[in-house]
């Protein structure tokens, strides 16, 4: 209870100041927009101010092409299709977009450089869907499994569009569907098999698509991962034994999961009035740095366990700012079903920023 009156003593110090307006997420965005968005123009114009594309590009598809578009492809990944494409270029690649997002693909990788110094290239791209038809569906796991057990669906189709992967799910649990479109795993992260002589790179095989928790993914840019109806054709209802195992590790750290079932999950978010977080004296001389990589990135909150090497994402870093050595941290995006938990936490724990270095490895 001290540390609870110490925390508020804290807040109420610190003098008010107007919140740093921060770009909100696509989907929380679009959650606010969609249900006034039903014109063709309101749709373009909406595409129009996140891709930074004339909107007089978007006319060229139907309104319920953009409808479809908007609802499901993070704008990101709209805008580096359509990056320097012709007019008649964007039409193709929009249409393609259209049927791939209707028929359930979901983008998994992209050409480029990413945070672990291997950049992916198109022909491994190509590979990767070429070799797919050759091997069994590479598995859909949590986190990155050195023997990509246990499954939680497969990949049963891959597609090319532009510079991304896209790839389509099958056989995944009802569980998991639930817990993903909740938010606590927003990203994948692919595993593939790179030959080591650069004229072998036809030989580079999908090893597994990986769900990723509070682990920010080394290929950026993709977008959050979300499913809707019809999407999957085949569905799962129930967790084999070795599923619930791999997922209550994820959620052991968190006491509600132990007392509450998963199917009572919602989606409401909220955020948190700002929080002081104690920083190791070290890192101070990286503040700005860190502020920077808040606007451009998202940090999320977990609650770190030792045996657990990707919790799940509580909830997200909405705005930080620095005064008198001390981080005030707002946090966003946070689950319904874990409210109560995630607040209890903030007013009765000290919040310690953990910055680690990653280690190298071929997954991305």
């Amino acid at each position: 209870m001290k540390t609870k009156h110490k925390v508020r003593a804290i807040q109420e110090t610190e003098p008010k100041k107007e919140k740093p307006r921060k770009k909100k997420g696509f989907f929380s965005t679009l959650s606010s927009l969609i249900s006034g968005v039903s014109t063709e123009n309101e749709h373009a114009t909406w595409l129009s101010t996140y891709t930074k594309i004339p909107k007089e590009s978007f006319y060229i598809l139907p309104p319920l092409h953009l409808r479809i578009i908007c609802e499901r492809i993070d704008p990101i990944v709209v805008e580096t299709l359509l990056y320097n494409k012709t007019p008649g270029n964007q039409k193709i690649i929009l249409q393609e977009l259209y049927s791939s997002v209707l028929a359930g693909f979901k983008p998994v990788c992209r050409v480029g450089d990413n945070k672990n110094n291997a950049p992916v290239q198109k022909e491994h791209l190509i590979a990767m869907v070429y070799n797919l038809k050759k091997h069994s569906p590479p598995p859909f796991v949590i986190g990155h499994p050195e023997n990509n057990f246990p499954a939680f669906g497969y990949i049963d189709k891959l597609k090319i569009i532009g510079d991304y992967l896209f790839a389509h799910y099958t056989d995944v649990p009802l569980q998991l569907i639930e817990l993903i479109n909740d938010g606590f795993f927003n990203y994948v992260s692919i595993s593939m098999s790179v030959p080591v002589y650069k004229q072998d790179i036809r030989f580079t095989k999908l090893q597994h698509v990986g769900l990723c928790g509070g682990v920010p993914p080394a290929v950026t840019k993709l977008g959050y991962l979300r499913f809707y109806d019809g999407d999957i054709p085949t569905l799962r209802d129930g967790l084999n034994p070795a599923q619930k195992e791999v997922i209550g590790m994820s959620f052991s750290s968190i006491p509600y999961f132990k007392k509450s079932p998963l199917s009572e999950a919602g989606y409401q978010l909220i955020e948190t009035a700002p929080y002081p977080l104690r920083v190791d004296k070290a890192l101070r001389p990286y503040y700005s740095l860190l502020l920077q990589s808040v606007s451009k990135q998202e940090l999320p909150l977990v609650f770190a366990t030792p045996h657990v090497e990707d919790p799940p994402a509580l909830g997200y870093v909405g705005s930080m700012s620095i005064k008198n050595n001390t981080i005030y941290t707002t946090f966003i995006n946070i689950p319904e079903m874990v409210e109560g938990f995630v607040l209890e936490v903030l007013e009765t724990h000290d919040l310690q920023l953990i910055c680690a270095l990653q280690k190298k490895t071929r997954k991305i």
